[in-house]
């Protein structure tokens, strides 16, 4: 018999608390900022995030012992001590190898514990697994065999959730493909006629930004809703930064600022590599999850990178009209 289902209820746990994280994130460390190509942020740690996870999985709200990660795991019901209602809490009945959605006394597990759908077709055997159904595969089969050598409950349960945790929110998911000095426009003219025409290029490049949908609220919204549409104006952004690149890549760059210039573009395509794995939230939320968390940190890179720029310019007594 089949009492789990590693994929389809874990992705719903999973969300929940991708809820709760990126909630964490809007609300706590980016009230009332906005981000753009020239503004200063802060970053969340994969260690206060891991902390924020390890109390929603202590969460036990029916008081039966039983997690309500776990309540997922078995499919019983997290709000009813006793789903099968045969006076044996789930809790008890699981650790006696007995089956808590079904009534006692006939009721015995078996040795047996199935791992993945008796249906699953070979196609989909074969389909790569997002990181999500990683994840799930990873903490069922943990959780099984803490089950099986009675060790729930105990600092081996605790360490096999930090673990899963911080490997996955550090695991650096996709390289970004890098521009380098040979794919700029670099000239050798440094006039100060030059620099000027460089700084209005730039301007009109980088006020482009000025269209830009706030991606955390985007994602918020949407999670909240649990409507992928919500989602769609993400799109809209990637456009957005893949048109600063391509102009930035296209103008022509004064060789004492092309290093700067060309970090510029990179940072685009960090954020571009971001926003792509933000639109993947609800088909792969551990994927989801890390490019929200990347994409905070590269927007201070991106902003501290502007804020070279600005400072080079300023030196010569040259503004921008942004």
């Amino acid at each position: 018999m089949n009492r789990f289902l590693p994929s389809k209820k874990l992705s719903v746990f999973l969300g929940v608390i991708l809820v709760v994280l990126v909630c964490f994130f809007v609300f706590f460390e980016f009230k009332n900022e906005r981000t753009s190509y020239f503004t200063n942020t802060q970053t969340k740690t994969v260690e206060v995030v891991t902390k924020e996870i390890q109390q929603v999985l202590k969460n036990d709200s029916d008081d039966d012992g039983l997690k309500d990660w776990e309540e997922i795991l078995w499919k019983t019901d997290p709000n009813n001590p006793d789903t099968d209602g045969d006076g044996t809490d789930d809790n008890s009945e699981i650790l006696s190898n007995r089956d808590p959605l079904t009534a006692g006394p006939n009721d015995i597990l078996g040795n047996k514990i199935t791992t993945t759908e008796d249906t699953q077709s070979e196609a989909q055997e074969r389909k790569p697994l997002t990181q999500t159904e990683i994840l799930s595969r990873e903490l069922f089969t943990g959780y099984v065999a803490l089950k099986q050598n009675n060790q729930l409950g105990t600092t081996k349960e605790e360490q096999l959730i930090d673990n899963l945790i911080t490997r996955n929110l550090l695991l650096n998911i996709n390289s970004v493909k890098k521009n380098t000095l040979g794919d700029l426009n670099i000239i050798e003219n440094h006039s100060r006629e030059t620099l000027l025409q460089y700084v209005n290029e730039l301007t009109t490049i980088i006020n482009l930004g000025h269209d830009l949908v706030e991606e955390s609220t985007l994602i918020k919204t949407a999670l909240e809703t649990k409507n992928e549409k919500d989602l769609d104006k993400l799109n809209l952004n990637l456009k957005i930064y893949t048109k600063m690149k391509d102009l930035l890549l296209t103008i022509e760059v004064p060789s004492i600022i092309s290093s700067i210039h060309l970090d510029g573009i990179n940072n685009l395509n960090d954020l571009i590599n971001d926003v792509s794995d933000m639109l993947l939230v609800f088909e792969d939320p551990i994927r989801g999850l890390k490019g929200v968390e990347n994409y905070f940190d590269d927007v201070i890179k991106a902003s501290t990178n502007s804020i070279k720029m600005i400072d080079y310019f300023n030196k010569i007594d040259i503004k921008f009209n942004l």
